[in-house]
């Protein structure tokens, strides 16, 4: 992690702005707006007594095209240092987005 990658991390523990931890992701797009849905999983029980998982909305942004290009940018920046400090990131999305 380079010298301002560090700062910022340190940076980001400071300020007062709600975190979210997030495990799923939906987008939705029109001509004029990027609308990014993060929720996260959390135990339930279904009418059955069957133990289910569900997913609970925490955060929405609302991103101008320009705004979630220049995000996409930035994170496909990101994965390959994060991949060579901590290996290959997989998951059951990511494995069938590269079977199609």
């Amino acid at each position: 992690m380079s010298e301002e990658e560090k700062t910022l991390v340190q940076l980001a523990g400071m300020i007062a702005a709600p975190k979210y931890a997030i495990s799923s992701f939906h987008v939705s797009t029109t001509p004029t707006e990027v609308i990014v849905l993060g929720s996260s999983m959390f135990p339930g029980v279904a009418d059955t007594g069957e133990q289910v998982m569900g997913l609970r909305p925490e955060v929405v942004l609302s991103l101008s095209p320009q705004a979630m290009k220049e995000l996409t940018v930035l994170l496909q920046g990101v994965l390959p240092r994060l991949e060579e400090e901590v290996g290959a990131i997989s998951t059951p999305f990511l494995r069938d987005r590269q079977k199609s």
